[in-house]
This record gives structure tokens, C-alpha cells and sequence, in this order.
């Protein structure tokens, strides 16, 4: 029987609805069958009196309470619940007015007026139906003074139907006081049980955080060794390529702007000076990659350079190369039979008191700027390493005069990729071609500042593409 109840109670409710949404269907499923019950009642306690007119309204007043049931068990909340606040109260009027004010009937606008609060969330849908019973409680309490009742009973039994009916009221309102203690209580419920999770959440995270507060000063700790080394590694590169103060004091009117991207740089350059023979070798070289892996590339350039030029006396620029591909090209397939990295190269080889230099490069150019004219010497189109290439590599060098006021760029391919600019592209060959020709006639501090502000300036917040160096040289 309980079941049974539960059940007819909970028409038209699923599980997908809200327990907001819930408390309304079964609201007004009660509402609707309570006033049935009640109307069974008193149609019962009508016909034994053979008094038939009010057997007639409440069926009657059945027939809209099932309509509303049913409406409801079919999904259309909506409209049954505005059915109940529309047809309900009219049906009060009329019973209200025909059976006159010994009743007590409009007391139940009391319910109907506050049964809209219950059913919808806007106050604009609440406050009309509000209006509307207090409307009608006026005009029915005004109305017992004016409009004769229809209905004159054959028995007085008055006394009996006004109790029945504020027993009805107060069964009423305390099923909707009721639905808001049971709403209440699952909402502290609720709210307690959010709090316990919470709670719960809040001293995961606590130990969480713990956790990560632990990894993060191991991984401070770590990174502070790891930044130790490279910074280390850096000091040992920057002994390796020597300081670029040892090509100012041979090449008086030079300059050497190297800015790598990192700590330690994939770019690097190389100087050598045998008095003996009066012969100087400049090199300025681009390793595949930055950071650590071009660092590591750049020693290994290093030392072979250190071994073709300085301990085997060679000054052909070409041969150089040719020497430095071979050697890391060796080196690197011990490593990996298909060596891809390498480096380009550019090696400018002077003699004192000789107005001709010699150069060769392996993708990497020379520029002269002379009288405000660019002369552009091409390197090769191998580079050093990589065992790509089908045919065999060719280096040539190219012996080049030069007059007093000339000046001798080598430089990698970092200013000239450097992205930046108002549109985010690329500095390019051409731009940094023209910087040159501005620049070649200011003195070699200018120049070197200058180009330092104009990469800067063109960057702007954008990070550092890739490691840069610039070498110039006057020619005196």
C-alpha cells in the first residue's frame, strides 16, 4: 500500500529532473490528491443526504483534479501548474458564492495564493496569480452581501462541512510547510555533506601541495646545478674561443658583437696569429642548433681548427675546410652512420702589409662595403658535416684585394633570422644588408653599438631566435 502510494504520488517525476523540480510535480500531485479525496468525501456525504447539486460540482472538481494528475504524469508541468492556479480558484468562487458565507470557502485562497510561490521561480509569473486570489478574496467576502447562495441544503449540516473544510487547510499547509522542512533539512544535509568533501578536497590539496612544494625545490635544486653547469660551461667556451680583445689588438679598427641565445652558444668564432709568417685566420662559424648541442659543436670546431691551423701551419682557407668537413664528418659517424649536423663556416685568412685577404666559406658569405657599395663573396653551398649530399663537396678560395677604408663582415645567420617588427617576421638578408651599408661608414664602436640597438629594437619582447655573431673589420 505504501509503495502504491509513493508511487501515484510520484507521477511524472525522473531522475533526470533537479530535487527542486521534483518537490513541484510531487507537490502538486498531492494538492491534486487531497482535493480528490476530499471531494470523494463530501460526494459520499452528499449522496446519503440525496442532496445532488453538490454531488454534482464535486465531481465536478474531480474530474479538473485528474486532469491536472494526468497532465502532470505526461511531463506538461507547466501548464498543469498553471491549470491548478487558474481553474482552482475560480472553482472556489463559485462553490464560495452558491453555498454563502457560512462555508468559510475563501479561506482556501490562502493556499491558492501561496501554492504559485511553490510552483515557479519568477516573481513575474508569482505575483500576478498572487493578486488574482487576493482579488478574489475581496470580491467573495464582498460578494456574500450581495449574491444570494443557489444551494439551500435540506439538512443544516454546515457546522459539519465549515470544520471539514479547515481541517482541509490545515492538512494543506502543513504538507507545504512540510515539503519546505523536508527541502530545508536536505539542503543542510547537502550543505553539510559539500562541507565534508570539502574539507576532504581541502587536505588532499594541503598534501598535494606538500608534494609539490617538495618536487619544486628539487627541481630548483636541480635546475640551479643544471644552470650551474651550463654557466661553468659557459666559462670553459669562452676560454676556448679566446677573447674577442685578441682580434682588436691585431685588427685595430674591428669589432665582434656575439650574443647567444642561451648561456652557452651554438655560434662561435676562432683567431689565430702566427707573427712568424705574419698570417692571421679569422673564422666565424654557425653550429646546427644552440645551446648545449651547438656548444658541443663548437668545441669540437675548436679543437680541430686548433689542429689543422695552429700545429699543421695551414692558411689556405679552402683546404681548411675541406680539413674541418672531413674531420667532423669522421667524428660524427662514430656516433650515427648518417651524420645530418655540421656547421657553416666562413675563414678569412690576412697577411700584414698584404692589401689582399684570401677567403673561403661553406655556405657563409663575405661582404665588403666599399664607397657605399656592397660586394658580396659567396661561400659554397655545402656545409661542413652532413653526409647528405650525393656529389662530392667543393670549397674554393677566393683571393679578394682590398683598399684602406673597406669593410669585412663574417657573420652567422642569427641577426638576419631574428623575428620581431611590427608584422612578427623575420629581419632578413636584405634588411641586415642595408644595416651594413648605413653602418660601414661610423667609426667600429658606433657600428658595434648600433647593430647591438637595432636587434634589440626589432625584437622588441620577443624572445631570441636563434645565437648571433657579427665580425667587422677595417681595412687601415
Amino acid at each position: 500500500m505504501i509503495k502504491l502510494i509513493k508511487k501515484i504520488l510520484n507521477w511524472g517525476i525522473n531522475t533526470e529532473q533537479t530535487p527542486l523540480e521534483q518537490r513541484r510535480i510531487r507537490l502538486l500531485n498531492i494538492a491534486c490528491w487531497l482535493g480528490i479525496i476530499s471531494n470523494l468525501a463530501y460526494t459520499i456525504f452528499f449522496l446519503i443526504l440525496a442532496d445532488y447539486l453538490p454531488v454534482a460540482t464535486n465531481l465536478i472538481a474531480i474530474f479538473i483534479l485528474f486532469g491536472l494528475l494526468k497532465l502532470n504524469k505526461k511531463g506538461k508541468y507547466h501548464i498543469a501548474r498553471l491549470g491548478f492556479c487558474l481553474d482552482i480558484p475560480i472553482y472556489f468562487v463559485v462553490m464560495a458564492l452558491g453555498l454563502g458565507k457560512e462555508i468559510g470557502i475563501e479561506l482556501y485562497f490562502i493556499v491558492t495564493a501561496i501554492m504559485p510561490i511553490l510552483f515557479f521561480d519568477r516573481w513575474k509569473v508569482i505575483i500576478p496569480f498572487f493578486i488574482m486570489n487576493l482579488l478574489l478574496f475581496i470580491s467573495v467576502k464582498l460578494g456574500y452581501d450581495y449574491v444570494e447562495p443557489y444551494f439551500y441544503p435540506k439538512t443544516n449540516y454546515f457546522l459539519e462541512v465549515r470544520l471539514s473544510n479547515r481541517i482541509n487547510i490545515f492538512i494543506l499547509l502543513f504538507i507545504i510547510i512540510g515539503s519546505f522542512k523536508e527541502e530545508l533539512v536536505a539542503y543542510q544535509k547537502s550543505i553539510e555533506e559539500q562541507g565534508r568533501i570539502l574539507k576532504e578536497n581541502n587536505e588532499e590539496i594541503r598534501s598535494q601541495n606538500l608534494v609539490i612544494e617538495e618536487k619544486s625545490k628539487t627541481l630548483e635544486q636541480t635546475y640551479n646545478h643544471i644552470r650551474d653547469s651550463i654557466t661553468y660551461a659557459q666559462r670553459i667556451q669562452n676560454a676556448l674561443l679566446g677573447s674577442p680583445s685578441n682580434i682588436k689588438n691585431y685588427f685595430q679598427e674591428s669589432f665582434l658583437f656575439f650574443q647567444p641565445k642561451d648561456i652557452v652558444s651554438g655560434d662561435f668564432y676562432w683567431f689565430y696569429q702566427d707573427e712568424e709568417n705574419n698570417v692571421s685566420v679569422l673564422v666565424v662559424a654557425d653550429c646546427t642548433g644552440h645551446g648545449v648541442p651547438g656548444a658541443f659543436m663548437t668545441i669540437m670546431g675548436s679543437n680541430f681548427l686548433d689542429e689543422i691551423i695552429r700545429e699543421q701551419k695551414n692558411y689556405d682557407p679552402s683546404k681548411i675546410l675541406y680539413q674541418l668537413d672531413h674531420k667532423i664528418t669522421t667524428s660524427l659517424k662514430q656516433i650515427n652512420s648518417k651524420v645530418n649536423d655540421g656547421m657553416d663556416v666562413g675563414v678569412l685568412v690576412f697577411k700584414r702589409n698584404d692589401y689582399k685577404v684570401q677567403f673561403a666559406g661553406a655556405k657563409n658569405p663575405l661582404w665588403v662595403v666599399r664607397d657605399s657599395e656592397m660586394l658580396q663573396y659567396k661561400g659554397s653551398k655545402f656545409p661542413i658535416g652532413s653526409s647528405q649530399y650525393k656529389t662530392a663537396k667543393e670549397f674554393e678560395t677566393q683571393t679578394i684585394s682590398v683598399i684602406k677604408g673597406d669593410m669585412l663582415y663574417l657573420f652567422s645567420d642569427g641577426f638576419q633570422d631574428q623575428f620581431g617588427g611590427k608584422k612578427n617576421t623575420k629581419y632578413l638578408k636584405k634588411r641586415f644588408r642595408e644595416q651594413l651599408l648605413l653602418l660601414a661608414s661610423e667609426d667600429i664602436p658606433t657600428q658595434h653599438q648600433k647593430l647591438e640597438h637595432e636587434i634589440n629594437t626589432w625584437k622588441n619582447t620577443m624572445p631570441q631566435t636563434d645565437d648571433i655573431c657579427v665580425a667587422g673589420i677595417r681595412v687601415v
